[in-house]
């Protein structure tokens, strides 16, 4: 089962700060232009949305030189899982789901230790989108497994080549060939 996390624009750190007294969770702040975790903060106060919103309005505009809305949405506690695929018109060649083990540096920062998975919801919802968006290229899904409801979150969605792409070659799942062979005219390796 499927769900997705509500995401909104975060305007008022005084309304952030009710959402996350009324649920007793922390809340996540996420820039909508950045790389490898640097763009996301999670918070648990009224003082970490205030640094965190502050820190995120400008950090697209320094880095990325664009503008970025903050978005806010309900932190999940559990376990993280990445679905990486490579698509032509739609339809998944190949695909590899692994589990993050670790992340350096930090709670959001990119995965450093990952573990080959199997999550057949995920492998669906994805391929679904695939399909519906007609995509073609390289992408990769960022899903949370919550710990307590075993429910998974798709949380973002990344239409480019990510670091994990190159470990389907070990798990007999090469994205990067399959790719070229369907644009090629060749067999599935």
């Amino acid at each position: 089962y499927l769900e997705c996390s509500t995401v909104e624009v975060a305007v008022d750190a005084a309304k952030n700060n009710a959402q996350i007294r009324s649920d007793g969770g922390s809340l996540v702040l996420k820039a909508d232009v950045g790389c490898g975790g640097t763009e996301v903060r999670i918070c648990s106060n009224e003082a970490d949305i205030r640094t965190a919103f502050n820190f995120l309005t400008c950090y697209a505009r320094e880095q990325f030189m664009v503008y970025s809305q903050v978005v806010a949405e309900r932190h999940i506690e559990g376990m993280s899982v990445i679905h990486s695929l490579a698509a032509l018109e739609g339809v998944v060649l190949a695909s590899c789901t692994y589990d993050v083990i670790e992340r350096h540096p930090g709670r959001t920062g990119p995965s450093s230790v990952v573990r080959i998975a199997d999550y057949p919801e995920i492998i669906g919802i994805s391929q679904r989108f695939c399909e519906v968006v007609q995509f073609n290229g390289f992408c990769s899904f960022d899903f949370v497994i919550e710990d307590n409801s075993n429910l998974a979150y798709l949380l973002d969605f990344n239409p480019r080549q990510v670091a994990t792409l190159h470990l389907g070659s070990i798990t007999s799942r090469n994205l990067y060939q399959s790719l070229y062979n369907a644009l090629a005219g060749l067999p599935p390796p």
